[in-house]
C-alpha cells in the first residue's frame, strides 16, 4: 500500500473525483467540500489535508480535513487498510480534533486511533444520511417558500447562530454573520414565509447529480405547525428540477426530524457518526 499527501488541490481532485463519485450520497460531505476547494477563488488561510492511500487494486482510503474541522475518512474498514491508515496517519498528522464518516469505518478508526495515540474519544453524533429522488407532497401550512434577501440578514444571522447551538451543541469555529451573508449572496438559503419568516433551509455542496439540504431550523415558537416540512419539502421539489436527486443529514437523537423527512420522501441510505479526540483535559 502508498500513503501519499498531496498538497495541490487539483492534482489530489484528479485521484480522489471518481471515486467518491463512484458514490455521490454516501460521500457527499467529502466530495462536497473537495468541489468547494476546487472553485474557491482564494487559497485558504489553513490549507487542508488532503490525502490518499492505494494498491494494486485502487484507492482503499480518502482523507480530506479543512482546518479547524474534523477529519473526513471515507474508505474501507477491514484491518488491513485499517491499520495502515492509523500507522501512516499518526506519523503524518498525529493530533486531530475528531473524525466524521461513514458506519462501520469511523467507529473502527476511532477505538485503534485511541489506542495508537492515546487520546480519549467522545461520542459527538450519530447521524444518518438519507437520499430523496421522488418528493411525496403533503398538505402545508399557509405561505411559500422563497430566497432569502439581505434585509433578512439579521434574522438569519441569529437562526444560524441558534442552529448551531441546537445541530452541533456547540460554538461555531467563525463569524455568524459572516455566514448568514454568503449564504444569502451565494442564493442558497430559503425562508418559509407568511406575512413574517417562519422557517428555514439551505442547499449546498452541489455534486454532479445532486445537492444536500441542511441548516433546517425553526424558532421554538413557531414550531409544531408543520412549517420546516414544508420548506424542505417545497425547497427540494424546487432542487429535483435541477439535480436527480437531495440528500441530507439527521441527527439520530432527534426522531421528530426523522419522521419528517422520511414522510416528504428521504430514504435511509447509510449511518454516519461524529467522533471527537481529546488529547488533553483539565478538569476545573
Amino acid at each position: 500500500m502508498e500513503f501519499c499527501i498531496y498538497k495541490d488541490i487539483d492534482g489530489f481532485a484528479k485521484k480522489a473525483l471518481p471515486y467518491l463519485e463512484a458514490d455521490e450520497v454516501k460521500n457527499n460531505l467529502g466530495l462536497g467540500i473537495l468541489i468547494s476547494l476546487m472553485t474557491a477563488n482564494s487559497k485558504a488561510d489553513n490549507p487542508p489535508f488532503m490525502a490518499i492511500i492505494e494498491n494494486n487494486d485502487g484507492i482503499q482510503m480518502v482523507m480530506l480535513r479543512t482546518p479547524p474541522h474534523n477529519l473526513i475518512l471515507i474508505g474501507q474498514h477491514e484491518s488491513p487498510v485499517l491499520d495502515y491508515t492509523i500507522d501512516a496517519l499518526a506519523s503524518a498528522c498525529p493530533v486531530i480534533p475528531g473524525v466524521i464518516g461513514a458506519v462501520p469505518l469511523v467507529n473502527q478508526f476511532s477505538a485503534k486511533w485511541a489506542r495508537k495515540t492515546g487520546c480519549t474519544v467522545e461520542d459527538e453524533m450519530k447521524q444518518r444520511i438519507y437520499k430523496l429522488e421522488k418528493v411525496n407532497l403533503r398538505p402545508t401550512p399557509s405561505g411559500s417558500l422563497r430566497r432569502a434577501g439581505r434585509s433578512d440578514t439579521p434574522l438569519v444571522t441569529t437562526w444560524v447562530k441558534n442552529f448551531w447551538a441546537e445541530a452541533i451543541g456547540s460554538e461555531m469555529v467563525g463569524d455568524y454573520l459572516k455566514l448568514a451573508k454568503r449564504l444569502i449572496t451565494n442564493g442558497s438559503l430559503y425562508i418559509w414565509d407568511d406575512g413574517k419568516p417562519l422557517s428555514m433551509a439551505a442547499a449546498t455542496r452541489p455534486t454532479s447529480n445532486g445537492i444536500v439540504v441542511n441548516g433546517v431550523y425553526t424558532p421554538p415558537e413557531h414550531r409544531g405547525q408543520g412549517y420546516a416540512t414544508a420548506c424542505v419539502q417545497e425547497l427540494s421539489k424546487q432542487l429535483l428540477t435541477q439535480y436527480s436527486f437531495c440528500s441530507l443529514y439527521t441527527d439520530l437523537a432527534n426522531p421528530t426530524s426523522n419522521s419528517i423527512y422520511m414522510k416528504i420522501g428521504y430514504t435511509p441510505v447509510c449511518d454516519s457518526a461524529v467522533y471527537r479526540f481529546v488529547t488533553e483535559r483539565k478538569d476545573i
